[in-house]
Parts: structure tokens; sequence; C-alpha cells
């Protein structure tokens, strides 16, 4: 999706930026977090694209949009609870993503705008804005480890069988629909292949992780068939994870 078309409805972009900043402060206390983020990120898709209209033109612009491929992450989120902070880290450098140009923008026509021309605040925004590629590289590869932690921490109660399956069904689509999902679902499968190909590496470990990729290829094969037996290509049939 190319974020550089012109804002719908530029006149959002204060609120957007409010939304964030609130959503920042208010983190370690969880007050309202999982709300200020639907908001924001909602404003910022209501910014980019405008107010939803019921029609396929509103759709294919909005559908590969980072805001709405970010709200079903959320919902899970909401849904393994506030404990497990590390599952909001894709969400914070999403907002950091968001609100850098904001803030970059503010800057340029008010150079002493308040707290953000601050030296150290000023330097996150640049850096937010110059390593735009680097930080959704990152955000795209915390996404799968997180995925991961799921799983390893399922075994000692903190999360349920419900929020992994539905969080790896998220990862599912956003594979099929984003290319830096893709790339990461790569990098983190040579680096773990290269672990498992180790004599060090626990038979246990290895064979596991063997049979998860193999059920999770066997998965998109199976629904690829099924949608082209029903003459159609099915999400899954575009998509091979592994």
């Amino acid at each position: 999706m190319n974020q550089n078309i012109p804002d719908a409805m530029p006149a959002l972009r204060s609120q957007q930026w409010i939304l964030w900043s609130i959503f920042f402060v208010t983190l370690p206390l969880r007050m309202y977090t999982n709300w200020l983020a639907f908001g924001a990120i909602l404003v910022g898709l209501f910014k980019r694209h405008g107010l939803p209209k019921f029609n396929k033109e509103y759709v294919q612009k909005i559908i590969f949009d980072e805001n709405l491929q970010m709200l079903p992450y959320l919902g899970v989120v909401a849904m393994a609870g506030s404990a497990n902070f590390i599952l909001y880290m894709p969400v914070i450098i999403h907002g950091y993503l968001e609100v850098s140009p904001l803030f970059k923008d503010i800057l340029s026509r008010k150079p002493s705008a308040p707290i953000i021309s601050m030296a150290t605040f000023k330097d996150y925004i640049e850096k937010g804005v110059a390593h735009k590629p680097q930080l959704i590289e990152l955000k795209s590869d915390i996404e799968i480890y997180i995925g991961l932690y799921l799983i390893a921490v399922w075994f000692v109660g903190w999360s349920s069988l419900i929020t992994i399956l539905m969080y790896w069904q998220i990862m599912r689509v956003r594979y099929m629909m984003s290319a830096h999902s893709q790339a990461a679902f790569r990098r983190i499968d040579q680096k773990i292949k290269g672990y498992t190909a180790s004599p060090r590496c626990p038979s246990i470990v290895r064979g596991g992780y063997l049979k998860v990729t193999g059920m999770l290829g066997s998965m998109a094969e199976m629904e690829g068939a099924q949608g082209a037996g029903a003459g159609r290509g099915g999400l899954m049939s575009k998509c091979n994870i592994f």
C-alpha cells in the first residue's frame, strides 16, 4: 500500500497524534490502553482514506493499509490480557511510525513547539522517519516471535489455546497480504533451521519444529485445493508460510 498518498481527511491528524500520545503515556498503567490504540488506529485509517464507504473501491483502498491490518491484532492483544506486555510491542512500533511524520510536520511549521522540540524527543522523531524501513522489518519479526512466545508460555498458563489459534490465523492472513510479513517468516525460518541443524540442538526440538512447519504447509495446500475445487483461489492458496 502506498502510504504517500494525500490524506483524505487531514483535519484528523491532530486527533491521531493526541490519541497515540495518550496511549504511550498511559501504557505502563494500562489505563484504557486497548481503547486508545483502537481509536488511534481507526482515526489513522479514516485520516488516510476518509470515512467508511460501502463500495468495492473503498475496500480496495483500505485492504492493505497497515492500520486496518492492526485492528484484528489488537483484538487478540485485548483478549490475551494486559499482563502480556510483550504483545504490545508491534502496536508501540506502529504508533511510533504513525506519529513520527506528524510530529516532524508540526516541527517544520513550529520549530519551538512544546515538548516535541526538546532535543530528546526531536531525535526520536527524526529516527522514526529516517529508519522507517528498519522499524517495519523489526515489527514484522516481533510479530512472529510473539506467536512462538504464546506457544511457549501456554505450558505455564500465560496464554490460552484460543489465543494461540486466533493469533496464528491472523498471521496467516498477514502473510498473504504483507510482503514484510513474508520476508520476516523467511528470515526467522532460516534462523531456526540453522539452529535445529546444529548437532547441539535436541532432537525433540528439531522434530517438533519440522512437524509444525509440515502441518502449516499441509494446511496451506489443503485450503488451496478446497479453493480450487470451488472455482476460487482461497486465502491460503497463495500462502505457504514455511
